[in-house]
């Protein structure tokens, strides 16, 4: 029994958790609709943010509502160091442009220019990354980008956020506390 317990804890801190994030920004409607799915299929929360003056209001259900302010929204205090520690497994784009124009043209052949470079730079460092970025036209006037991000995880690179968290806001503390 106790080596069960002890298998599952160490299974569960071990085996790799993906998550994906599916996003619609809408142009038109100035919307980021999103869902979150769990191991890629099981759906958690969906919504969509709206801006209204200074905040970014996240409806994440049918009647509740979230007001963050603009600068804190934006993810700013991540550092790179666990950003790192997230394997991305898919990153798929699409850019819908409304009808065939010269700047429409411009734009997708920019985004074709780019993405090629991109694509052999992270497939350096992430082997399993799956890259794709398209352009579509239509013939109504609608602007918008889909993204298809997912990425794995596992427990263990969680705990030690968290702690590096709080050990950081302990020794945050006793330097403001107790001094240099």
């Amino acid at each position: 029994m106790q080596y069960a317990i002890f298998v599952a804890i160490t299974a569960l801190l071990i085996c790799p958790m993906t998550v994906r994030i599916k996003t619609l920004v809408s142009l038109s409607d100035k919307k980021i609709y999103y869902s979150i799915f769990l191991f890629g299929k099981i759906r958690v929360n969906s919504g969509y943010v709206s801006v209204s003056g200074k905040f970014a209001v996240v409806n994440y259900c049918d009647k509740k509502a979230h007001a963050v302010e603009l600068k804190k929204f934006f993810l700013s205090n991540i550092s790179s160091k666990n950003f790192l520690k997230v394997e991305f497994l898919t990153v798929k784009n699409k850019l819908i442009l409304g009808e065939l124009s010269e700047r429409n043209f411009i734009i997708a052949s920019a985004i074709n220019i780019i993405s090629a470079p991109v694509y052999s730079i992270l497939k350096e460092e992430m082997v399993y990354l799956d890259f794709r970025f398209d352009v579509i036209f239509n013939d109504e006037n609608f602007n918008a980008m889909i993204s298809d991000v997912m990425f794995a995880f596992n427990f263990l690179v969680v705990t030690e956020i968290l702690l590096s968290k709080i050990v950081g806001g302990i020794l945050f503390y006793a330097k403001r506390k107790f001094g240099k």
